[in-house]
C-alpha cells in the first residue's frame, strides 16, 4: 500500500489513510493493530489520538471476530480509515452474524460503585467505543454489516513520527 498523504487538501475531502481487508481472527486483528500503530504514527497529530484509534479498533474488531464470525470459519474484515476537518472516520464491515437490535449500551460498573476486584473480565467495549467516538452508526442489510464512527482529533495538522516496521502483514 503506498504511503498515504499527510494532509487533507482543503481540510473537508476525507483522505484515505488505510484500506486493508484482514482475516476475522483475534491473531490477525493483533498484526494488523501492529501495523496500523507504525502507519498512523505518519499521519496522525499525537500519540493520544493514536492510542484512541487503536483502542476503538482493538474492541470493534475484536467483537466482530468475537461475535459476528462466531462459528462462521474463513470471515474476512474490511478496514477503511480516513480523515478530514480534523476528524477519522473509522469504517468497518463484515459479512457475519448481524447484530441484532440496537448496539449495546455497554456497561461502566464503576457507576454502580463495583470494587475493582470485583469487576468482570469483559462487556466493556461498547461502553469505551460509545465514550472515545461520536456519530457511532451501524447498519446490517443485504448480508453485509457496516460500523461506523468518528473520532475527533485533537490538531488537525499531523506531523510526521519515527518510522516503524512491524515486519506484521494483515
Amino acid at each position: 500500500m503506498p504511503a498515504p498523504p499527510n494532509d487533507p487538501p482543503d481540510g473537508l475531502t476525507p483522505v484515505v489513510l488505510v484500506d486493508q481487508q484482514l482475516e476475522a481472527s483475534f491473531d490477525s486483528v493483533s498484526a494488523a493493530l501492529t501495523d496500523l500503530e507504525c502507519q498512523l504514527l505518519t499521519v496522525l497529530p499525537a500519540p493520544d489520538a493514536i492510542g484512541t484509534v487503536l483502542l476503538v479498533l482493538g474492541e470493534a474488531l475484536n467483537n466482530v471476530v468475537e461475535h459476528a464470525y462466531r462459528g462462521l470459519p474463513g470471515g474476512r474484515i474490511d478496514l477503511r480509515l480516513s480523515q478530514a476537518s480534523g476528524d477519522l472516520r473509522i469504517d468497518i464491515r463484515d459479512r457475519g452474524h448481524p447484530i441484532l437490535g440496537a448496539l449495546p449500551e455497554g456497561r461502566n460498573p464503576l457507576q454502580d460503585g463495583a470494587a475493582v476486584e470485583d469487576l468482570p473480565e469483559g462487556g466493556f467495549g461498547w461502553s469505551l467505543i460509545r465514550m472515545l467516538t461520536r456519530d457511532l452508526r451501524y447498519d446490517s442489510r443485504d448480508g453485509q454489516n457496516h460500523l461506523t464512527c468518528t473520532i475527533p482529533l485533537d490538531a488537525a495538522t499531523p506531523v510526521p513520527g519515527p518510522s516503524c516496521s512491524s515486519g506484521h502483514k494483515a
